[in-house]
């Protein structure tokens, strides 16, 4: 897994990578970073226990979980074939209580950084 973020230092993904590639180094840079997770299966459950196996391992690297989850259940019926989109109502409304939960996180973990002391 390579994460990256910029920092402000201006460097885009692409640039920090090219930059670190030279001297043999990966960049993996999570730390207090909002993450949140949606799972996919083709089964009932929507990849719930890969969801919250993989949790640990985010918090592990650094990352700021968010509470609310995506669980894409029964996956070949879920979306239109012609399409390609959601058939099921519901799904907007979780989705966005997921993303505004994401942006609200990211909002918050970046004000922290640049106002609190110790950041």
């Amino acid at each position: 897994m390579r994460v990256c973020r910029d920092q402000g230092k201006g460097l885009s993904c692409g640039q920090a990578d090219a930059a670190c590639r030279g001297e043999g180094r990966a960049i993996v840079a999570t730390d207090e970073q909002a993450a949140g997770v949606c799972g996919v299966s083709a089964g009932p459950f929507g990849g719930a226990r890969m969801i919250q196996n993989f949790l640990p391992v985010l918090r592990e690297l650094g990352m700021v979980t968010i509470f609310s989850d995506v669980y894409f259940s029964n996956a070949g019926k879920l979306f239109d074939p012609a399409t390609g989109k959601i058939t099921d109502a519901a799904y907007g409304s979780r989705l966005d209580k997921f993303l505004n939960e994401l942006v609200w996180m990211a909002r918050a973990l970046r004000f922290g950084r640049k106002h609190l002391p110790g950041s």
